[in-house]
């Protein structure tokens, strides 16, 4: 956990990477989807804006006011398939902005016994604030590649991903 501030370091920055990477691909580019069955690069950065609300502001709530949290797991199974591709790509990543900044000063503000709580979760074995914090981390930096892979990779290769 030496780590703490890098990973909250990394999370404040996820915004300005997403929007930087996004302002070099052609916008006409963001709703193709160049595998049947695989999300855009619309869905992908959708999915990334979307997630610090209701999932892990809401966990880390939990871990602050409980004393043994229960995490439900976050599924994008009760989404019907064209949910992200409609979504307005401009609005979530401005509610992107202001969800991560709420997250990072919740994270910065929390009392350091939190650090030591472990929750619940069906998913894991073990989960912890850090683990969730790294997690969310790992996961925008997952699909930001995603969203660059499919922008960059020339489509016979696409087949591999």
């Amino acid at each position: 956990m030496n780590d703490l501030n890098q990973i909250i370091y990394g999370l404040k920055q996820s915004p300005v990477i997403l929007i930087n990477l996004l302002k070099q691909i052609p916008p006409e580019l963001y709703k193709v989807r160049k595998m049947q069955g695989r999300w855009s690069i619309h869905e992908h950065a959708c999915h990334i804006a979307t997630g610090d609300q209701p999932g892990f502001i809401d966990r880390f709530k939990q871990f602050v006011n409980e004393p043994k949290p229960r995490i439900k797991p976050l599924s994008g199974d009760s989404f019907p398939s064209d949910y992200l591709i409609n979504i307005d790509l401009n609005k979530a990543l401005d509610i992107y902005f202001e969800k991560r900044k709420e997250l990072v000063s919740l994270v910065k503000s929390a009392n350091k016994s939190i650090w030591v709580k472990k929750a619940e979760h069906p998913e894991y074995h073990y989960y912890t604030p850090y683990i969730m914090l790294r997690h969310r981390l790992m996961h925008d930096h997952f699909h930001m590649y995603r969203i660059e892979e499919l922008w960059l990779t020339n489509e016979e290769y696409l087949r591999n991903i």
